[in-house]
């Protein structure tokens, strides 16, 4: 069997013996090299293990191929013979040639999400009457009480388009959305993914996305990926909601490979494409699925005021009439009730200044009343508007 051993001095392919052990490998290399063997590290790169000298190696389940990590300390090369013979050192055959593994849970810095059961509902119905048929993704808005639990306030969906560049936000909706949210004391957490097919959880572009936004924020947010409920769907008598969200995290290998421009901009259908090869499952590749940087985390439905329930009218987004209703049928009810939704704040967007709109964000978030010139304001627009009566 052959293996490869990457260690101080470059890598070099090994024949090895059916009864070798991971000392055996040792000691073939310092036969070589004559390097101490003392201060030898050897660790098998597709688990980042460290293994036992005594090991046996064809007790491992290994294939042909596969590649160990030797790190041999206070071993060095003379930087001149280095250039002459182009050997490159460990530490530089890990940064241009890294190793991608499955991620695990303590791999990446988000553990939990708390999902309001409201925009749960306001999701699935949107989704059922997209059939699932196409991409959509919606942005999540809120908070983060610790470092590792995002909490989920609100949930808008932005116009978009899906194409073979990728994920396009209207610039906008979008820049409207981050400064609605920025006066709100909230920010951009999160993308939820409606997925027509279960076994694709997210296209490698919504990865490019999640990587944009943290080349500008230096913040992790998280994936949430929304696919068809078969029992809801199957009868319509069913209780279920017609869609179940899971949650994931990105590991933090991919946000440190992300910022280092690591993956060129075109992908396949289900891999990330990288500038070099990357060793995956004992391989070396070009394309890595984007399934080995999400990590599966905790989601928890939580009741939350923010989001209505639903609107008058459309039980998705506001139009002109719910919210002539909300503002003419729920007379009796305070302001910061009654115009506290997100989705009905940007829908407020095209109707009145920003700052108009900073003074009936601040003056909600305050539960206080709003200017006379406001309420005179939505009563012209009510008046102007086509009757829903």
């Amino acid at each position: 069997m052959i293996v490869i051993v990457r260690w101080n001095r470059g890598s070099e392919k090994v024949s090895i013996g059916a009864d070798w052990t991971v000392g055996d490998l040792v000691d073939y290399m310092w036969g070589k090299y004559g390097f101490n063997k003392d201060g030898v590290q050897v660790l098998q790169e597709s688990t980042k293990e460290v293994l036992q000298r005594r090991l046996l190696i064809a007790n491992m389940g290994i294939e042909n191929g596969e590649i160990f990590l030797m790190n041999v300390s206070g071993y060095s090369v003379d930087p001149v013979k280095t250039e002459k013979s182009g050997l490159i050192t460990f530490d530089e055959i890990s940064k241009k040639h890294p190793f991608i593994r499955v991620q695990k849970f303590e791999d990446t810095q988000i553990k939990m999400v708390l999902f309001p059961q409201k925009d749960h509902e306001r999701i699935s119905a949107l989704s059922m009457q997209l059939r699932f048929s196409s991409i959509r993704v919606f942005l999540c808005f809120g908070t983060r009480p610790k470092l590792e639990t995002i909490r989920v306030h609100s949930v808008a969906f932005c116009s978009q388009k899906f194409g073979k560049d990728g994920l396009e936000l209207n610039e906008t909706h979008f820049r409207c959305c981050l400064e609605t949210a920025k006066i709100l004391g909230i920010e951009l957490v999160g993308l939820v993914v409606v997925n027509s097919r279960r076994e694709t959880v997210f296209h490698p572009q919504i990865l490019h996305t999640i990587g944009k936004i943290y080349k500008i924020t230096k913040k992790h947010i998280v994936l949430l990926s929304a696919f068809a409920s078969p029992m809801a769907i199957s009868t319509q008598e069913s209780n279920e909601l017609p869609c179940n969200i899971e949650a994931y995290s990105l590991s933090d290998q991919f946000y440190e490979l992300y910022i280092n421009d690591f993956f060129v901009k075109k992908t396949t259908n289900e891999s990330l494409i990288t500038v070099s090869t990357v060793g995956v499952e004992s391989k070396s590749v070009n394309e890595v699925n984007s399934s080995f940087f999400l990590v599966p985390i905790a989601i928890r439905n939580r009741v939350s005021w923010f989001p209505r329930s639903r609107f008058p009218f459309q039980f998705t987004y506001p139009t002109v009439s719910d919210l002539i209703a909300i503002h003419e049928k729920e007379f009796d009810v305070p302001n910061f009730v009654r115009y506290l939704d997100f989705n009905l704040l940007l829908y407020l967007n095209s109707l009145f200044s920003p700052q108009e709109m900073k003074m009936i964000i601040e003056t909600i978030i305050a539960k206080g009343e709003l200017a006379e010139g406001i309420l005179s304001k939505f009563a012209r627009i009510c008046e102007s508007a086509p009757s829903f009566r």
